[in-house]
């Protein structure tokens, strides 16, 4: 009984540490406000690839709505991050013993740093370990097939790759094999008849598979992380095989295609940890009490010192809708402000923000979320970009776009090509904040 109280308050600690990591990041991310987004969407009715866009399969999105439909607010989202890390750390300690302290440190300092955040990526990491935990254990087949449908349907690039390992694991023993197929088939089969059902089957189909060859295009333009990270991959698999890792570890270097197209720091780390995690597993260190102590000691402080020190400069908690319990610096709180205002002066005009702030715009207004809030490269499937600027056109007169023109010099994933167009094919009316706000030339004239 004393065990179990003392896991449970452990694993509370744990809770309350990584939930302060996430309200007290320093900035508003996009890929925090997209997953928060997507989650938001479903929760309130909307279908993904239907009525929103995504690149990637649904099951994050509605597995992080479930909380959603409680609360709206940004605090319910991070809430279930927080016990989706607490989830990998218990992992963490079963592969690693002791070793985990090591690794939960690492995980809460570099939240701030990197901002990582409840996204599929980290979900799916979840599952990598989970397979990995299974494997070793000698769990059924038939929920290791489940666990590996599931990661297919949050992020197919990994997804396929892990199941690729799972049956190459299994791959003399004809029956395992089997009972791993069907139950990857399971969720697979039940998605599918959801958006058949819903009329989103080959927007899907579009957005995360025939999308990637437009997505592909937001990849590292200079070699040293892709060099970086190709040289990590060579010399892993040479240790791998030298030390003769058990077979189940597999996994780790499966979820290292995280690196890829997109190749920048973020996405680098969380794969190089995967591989962090192999390494501690199969080695034989062990910390001193001394040093387990100090280890906890930085993993209580850490989160705690970040967030007090934010709050000396920014507004917490505040009045911005969905947003109230989020840390919002100074100049992002009077930029959402500034924004609301213009809305409810032009609350007559549809106003479209074609940035990577139009999902915090619209959310922090309440307003109905449409395709236009994302327009990432791949967003949109195959030549997405075509498909945007036909929504444009086909929006009504009364429709004005707000454009940031440093846009154009910010390394992001936003299409370009459709800002361009707005700029060649509209005039600027007006400004607010570092936006011009543009209306297409056979628009009638803006009343400011």
């Amino acid at each position: 009984m004393k065990v179990s109280i003392r896991a449970i308050s452990k694993y509370v600690c744990l809770f309350i540490l990584f939930f302060i990591s996430f309200l007290f990041l320093p900035h508003v991310a996009a890929d925090e406000t997209w997953s928060y987004g997507f989650s938001y969407n479903i929760a309130s009715g909307l279908v993904p690839y239907r009525d929103f866009n995504m690149i990637v399969p649904p099951f994050f999105p509605f597995l992080f709505s479930i909380g959603l439909l409680f609360y709206r607010g940004i605090i319910m989202f991070h809430a279930e991050g927080a016990l989706l890390l607490c989830f990998i750390c218990y992992l963490l300690e079963k592969l690693t013993k002791d070793k985990s302290l090591v690794l939960i440190l690492c995980l809460l300092v570099t939240t701030p740093m990197i901002y990582n955040l409840p996204t599929y990526n980290i979900l799916i990491f979840a599952f990598t370990l989970l397979l990995v935990f299974l494997q070793q254990n000698n769990k059924s087949d038939s929920f290791i097939g489940l666990i590996l449908g599931l990661s297919f349907l949050t992020k197919q690039s990994i997804g396929l790759f892990l199941i690729l390992v799972s049956f190459y694991c299994v791959k003399d023993n004809a029956s395992r094999l089997i009972k791993r197929f069907c139950g990857l088939m399971i969720p697979i089969v039940l998605c599918f008849l959801y958006l058949i059902i819903t009329n989103s089957f080959f927007s899907f189909l579009d957005q995360c598979f025939l999308g990637m060859f437009d997505f592909s295009k937001n990849g590292q333009r200079e070699i040293g992380m892709p060099l970086v990270v190709f040289t990590i991959f060579i010399v892993f698999v040479k240790y791998f095989r030298k030390s003769h890792f058990s077979m189940e570890w597999l996994y780790a270097l499966a979820f290292y295609s995280v690196c890829f197209p997109l190749f920048d720091l973020s996405h680098f780390l969380i794969g190089f940890f995967a591989l962090m995690v192999t390494f501690f597993a199969h080695s034989s260190f062990s910390f001193t009490n001394y040093q387990k102590f100090a280890l906890i000691l930085l993993i209580v402080i850490i989160p705690i010192i970040n967030g007090t020190r934010l709050l000396w400069n920014g507004r917490y908690p505040n009045d911005i809708p969905n947003y109230q319990y989020r840390y919002l610096n100074n100049n992002e709180y009077k930029n959402l402000q500034s924004l609301r205002l213009y809305h409810q002066r032009h609350s007559d005009y549809n106003i479209v923000i074609l940035s990577t702030a139009a999902y915090v715009f619209k959310l922090t207004n309440n307003l109905p979320i449409t395709k236009l809030d994302l327009i990432n490269t791949g967003n949109w499937g195959y030549h997405g970009t075509d498909k945007i600027i036909k929504e444009i056109n086909s929006l009504d007169k009364n429709t004005i776009f707000l454009i940031n023109p440093a846009e154009f010099s910010f390394d992001n994933q936003i299409d370009k090509k459709v800002l361009q167009y707005v700029i060649d094919n509209g005039r600027v009316v007006d400004t607010v904040l570092f936006y011009d706000v543009y209306q297409l030339n056979s628009s009638k004239n803006f009343q400011n």
